[in-house]
This record gives structure tokens, C-alpha cells and sequence, in this order.
């Protein structure tokens, strides 16, 4: 799975320099300045949304046929869904916000050197430079492909390699959801190359972790993690619009009060949607995976 995700991080690079240099007919050598210019937008977007296809979304499926001759099935692409888990997805990426917004908070408190401090500035600002490219839409059709590119492509794709893949295979190795939950997280945090977003994305992961565990089913993960990041998207084209965009305008946080308070109402509302899965799950049992050692004809 691992060499699937490295091989295919190449192969995607490639690609992104491929449609740079061709497309947009940008030198090698200039591509990471023309990256960082407004005017590049629409090239920053495709390569984005390129980049998670080709270096996620591809190990997915690679590794699902793999292990399994109905890829989306391992996957758990699944048609068991009520709208009460849907209603239910809405409220915990609603509280989450301000979780996130209270871990945000308490990771800048975190005490570290100046050295690494320093370096995790410039880190932090040379993302932010790109995400003000990306948020500089400057008409409804540059929200909606935004919207698509840079919210829903990442959403399916970060979610099939993460919780498809690498959460279902930690918790056969493991025989715990907790443990293959955490490490999931860890790892989903950790490839997004951002210290001061640690916790906040470490714990979208965790909560997504569970979504996946109770519901047996990936579109409700896509979901949640489309909201995510739609309602950033959303931010940024009204604060674009209004001449206002910019990092310390989409970079909030909340207090840790806030936090403690949406953690209390995510607990109470994952019970619910616990108890919701579980009756779905009873009264549309999942099929029986048929993996290649299952399989006579492999």
C-alpha cells in the first residue's frame, strides 16, 4: 500500500510539471514562483486536484483489486444510507468546527524552539501563499470548480487511501478500531506537512475514523469531509469577493471552552449515530468480502 502511495506520488509530480509545462507553457525552473501568482489559479487547482487523484486515489483502487476482485466493495462503497446518518454526518462537521478551531489554539501554544519555530513559520506561510491562490475566485463558475477540484476530489480520494485502505488494514493487524483509528489519524495528519494544523487534522481524522467504523459506509465519509472542506471554500470566495481574503481571515480559532463544548456534543451525537448504523447495518448486512484467497478461479 505504502509503495502504491510512493510510486504513484511520482508518477502524479510528474504529471503536475507535465501540465504545467504544457499547458500553461511555464519553464521547469519557474514553476514553483507561477505557482504562488493569482494568475496561475486555475493551474494551482488542476494540479491540486490532479495530484490527489493520480497519488491516492490510484494506490486505493490498486490495492482494493489486489486484495479483493470487487475493489469498490473493499472499499465500502456501500448504498445503506438513511437520511438520519446524513443529518447526523451535518451535526458532527458543525461541531467540529469549533473543536478544530480550540485545537488550532492549543497546538500555537505548544511550547518549541525558536530554531523549529521559525522553520515551521515559513512552512505555514509558503502554504498559506497557496491557498491564497486557490481562494482567488473571482466568479461563481471559479467557486464551483473549486468547489469540485479542491473540495470533492480530495474528499473521495484522501478517504478511500485512508479509511478504505489503511484503517481497514491497521485494524486487521491491530485487532483494535481504536488503535488503526489513531494511527490512521496520525498519518492522515502527518502527510498534510502542517505543524501548527497537527491536532485540528489529526482529530477530523479520528473523527472520520469513526464515521467509517460505525457506518460500514465511504460516502458518508466523503461527505463529512467534503463539508469540511467546502465550507473553507465557501469562506474564501465570499472573502475573495468582498476584497478581503486573506490567511489571518480563514485561519480561526476559538477558545478551548468552545472546544470542550463541542467534543461533549460530537460524543452525544456519534451515540445516535452509533445506534443508527448499527440497526442499518442489522437490517442491510454487509456482503461477504471476496478476496483473491477466496476466490478458486484466483
Amino acid at each position: 500500500m505504502l509503495g502504491l502511495f510512493g510510486g504513484c506520488t511520482i508518477i502524479g509530480s510528474v504529471v503536475i510539471f507535465g501540465i504545467a509545462a504544457l499547458g500553461w507553457h511555464i519553464p521547469l525552473a519557474d514553476i514553483p514562483r507561477a505557482i504562488t501568482q493569482p494568475e496561475n489559479a486555475d493551474l494551482v487547482r488542476l494540479a491540486q486536484g490532479t495530484g490527489a487523484l493520480v497519488s491516492m486515489g490510484l494506490p486505493a483502487l490498486f490495492f482494493a483489486r489486489i486484495v479483493n476482485r470487487f475493489p469498490l466493495r473493499e472499499l465500502r462503497f456501500s448504498s445503506r444510507i438513511n437520511i438520519k446518518q446524513l443529518i447526523m454526518v451535518v451535526l458532527l462537521v458543525f461541531f467540529a468546527l469549533y473543536v478544530s478551531g480550540a485545537l488550532a489554539e492549543l497546538n500555537e501554544r505548544i511550547p518549541i524552539g525558536d530554531k523549529l519555530a521559525r522553520r515551521f513559520k515559513q512552512m505555514e506561510k509558503e502554504y498559506d501563499d497557496q491557498v491564497m491562490v486557490l481562494g482567488h475566485m473571482q466568479n461563481l463558475r471559479d467557486y464551483i470548480y473549486t468547489l469540485f477540484i479542491i473540495a470533492f476530489i480530495p474528499a473521495m480520494v484522501e478517504e478511500m487511501y485512508f479509511r478504505g485502505c489503511m484503517q481497514q488494514l491497521m485494524t486487521g493487524w491491530t485487532k483494535s478500531a481504536f488503535t488503526a483509528i489513531l494511527i490512521t489519524s496520525i498519518v492522515f495528519s502527518a502527510v498534510h506537512i502542517s505543524y501548527y494544523g497537527f491536532l485540528p487534522r489529526m482529530f477530523l481524522g479520528f473523527m472520520l475514523g469513526y464515521i467509517f467504523y460505525y457506518s460500514g459506509n465511504i460516502w458518508l465519509n466523503i461527505l463529512a469531509h467534503f463539508l469540511n472542506n467546502a465550507l473553507v471554500v465557501t469562506q474564501m470566495y465570499i472573502l475573495s469577493r468582498q476584497g478581503k481574503l486573506s490567511a489571518d481571515a480563514i485561519n480561526e480559532s476559538y477558545p478551548l471552552y468552545w472546544g470542550l463544548v463541542g467534543i461533549v456534543a460530537i460524543i452525544a451525537v456519534f451515540m445516535y449515530f452509533r445506534k443508527e448504523s448499527q440497526k442499518l447495518r442489522l437490517q442491510y448486512p454487509d456482503p461477504a468480502p471476496v478476496h483473491f484467497s477466496d476466490d478458486p478461479f484466483a
